[in-house]
């Protein structure tokens, strides 16, 4: 699992009102319990940088600043261990302005209900509101949980969304992405507009023509060390006894030419044409290598992989599926298909390949989240929506990779896809995602449409 690294700003006020101890108390609770999220790194002012390892001042601002850059995190934590300086707090997610922030205020100790003349509560609960306000008026974006107790399990949960939601900005913000070939012709609904990927997220397209691909399979040799080994996986992760040989080695150069291609150019994935046919087993194995690949040289929905899997902190594989067709009995019941290019990893079974190489399976069972992509006159926006993937259905039913999902509401679900302009096209991913790709828009400026 890849890290994620989450600067930490303890928030003290710089008063002898309110004690050292009791912040530094509070700190190591609050690292104590974000401990347990996977995939979560913690950067933070120690004693040495800072003292007693909070910000309380500008010049402890400046400093976690330069620590901050030199870690390079992904995402803010402000923490009001007490009353806090709302400057010096402020100050840090200023220097970091694409950088997603979290905000949250700490319980006061049940055994100082009320400040005395000898002893001060910690005011946590009012200080951190001036911290919030001074986000707010900077134009910071911002998400603020409230206040708790830091070992509070609905606390430890939000972070762990935001963790997520910041590996999706991360990830998504200025990354490459490729096109093999042009979209299909009479696929207009697969178009992008480069420029407003660029200007708005920094994302550049790469593009490649499948001759140039396929050139570049066609020069390696059966000996080729990375061809033997693709051959081998192949043959262990599916049956391949209908495929001939010759074919077998085609797919193989093929997906290296394509990988060789992504490496080179640093891409997080890329849309693929149909001119190199049959690569649906191929699009998928390159999915579970952690390579995004959108059939119909869908782009968009390539990114939208990318948010899923980012979402994911890159543990789990995405399907670029089709809202196909309603199920003829059962109410909120469609079918999720594609023409084999869903990741063998989703496979019930063994996957079968057919005498051109393509893959036939059901998906496994379980919660998936589905989400869309889209952009129309500079303006973007996401599709969420959740679903479970059933175990109806015998593999032998439906060619190619499938299974029947059931939602709340499809006929809501439907219309929402229609009146919004989401194609026919999305990215599913197993897991509940739906929290950490809102927030992540948040941060992005996109617009979110749940269904």
């Amino acid at each position: 699992m890849d890290k994620i690294r989450i600067g930490f700003v303890p928030g003290k006020r710089d008063s002898s009102w309110y004690s050292d101890e009791w912040a530094r108390d509070m700190k190591q609770r609050t690292l104590g319990a974000l401990s347990k999220i996977k995939g979560l790194e913690i950067v933070t002012p120690d004693e040495k940088l800072t003292r007693a390892g909070m910000v309380r001042n500008d010049d402890d601002a400046r400093k976690v600043i330069q620590l901050f850059k030199e870690k390079e995190v992904s995402g803010i934590l402000i923490g009001g261990m007490d009353f806090s300086d709302e400057i010096s707090a402020c100050m840090v997610p200023a220097a970091f302005p694409s950088v997603p922030v979290l905000v949250f205020a700490t319980e006061e100790s049940p055994k100082v209900p009320l400040p005395t003349m000898t002893v001060q509560t910690s005011d946590s609960f009012c200080g951190t509101l001036s911290i919030a306000s001074g986000l707010y008026r900077r134009k910071i974006p911002y998400l603020f949980y409230g206040v708790c107790n830091p070992e509070d399990q609905p606390f430890v949960e939000y972070v762990e969304n935001f963790v997520r939601a910041c590996a999706v900005v991360k990830n998504f913000r200025g990354t490459y992405i490729g096109q093999i070939g042009t979209r299909p012709p009479d696929f207009e609904t697969c178009s992008i507009d480069e420029l407003i990927l660029l200007s708005k997220f920094g994302i550049r397209v790469v593009p490649i023509s499948p001759q140039t691909i396929l050139s570049t399979a066609n020069s390696l040799k059966d000996d080729d060390p990375d061809v033997v080994k693709v051959l081998e996986d192949t043959k262990n992760g599916a049956d391949t006894s209908a495929v001939p040989t010759e074919q077998l080695k085609k797919m193989a150069k093929i997906e290296i030419a394509i990988k060789r291609w992504v490496d080179h150019k640093k891409l997080s994935g890329s849309g693929i044409s149909g001119d190199l046919w049959p690569t649906g087993y191929i699009e998928g194995r390159l999915i579970d290598q952690g390579i995004m690949m959108g059939f119909e040289t869908d782009v968009m929905g390539c990114l939208t992989m990318l948010m899923q899997y980012s979402a994911s902190i890159n543990t789990k594989s995405v399907f670029l599926i089709d809202w196909t067709l309603k199920h003829p009995e059962k109410k909120n019941v469609f079918l999720v298909w594609h023409v084999g290019n869903a990741p063998p990893s989703m496979a019930v079974g063994k996957v079968i390949l057919d005498q051109s190489g393509m893959p036939h399976f059901k998906l496994r069972p379980g919660v998936v989240t589905f989400s869309r992509l889209v952009e129309y006159d500079g303006n973007f926006k996401m599709l969420l929506s959740k679903g479970n993937l059933l175990e109806i259905g015998e593999r032998h039913e439906a060619r190619f990779t499938w299974a029947w999902a059931e939602v709340e509401d499809l006929a809501r679900l439907y219309t929402t896809i229609g009146r919004e302009g989401f194609i026919h096209h999305a990215a599913m991913i197993y897991g509940d995602y739906t929290q950490a790709i809102k927030d992540a828009c948040f941060f992005l400026g996109i617009q979110v449409v749940e269904a």
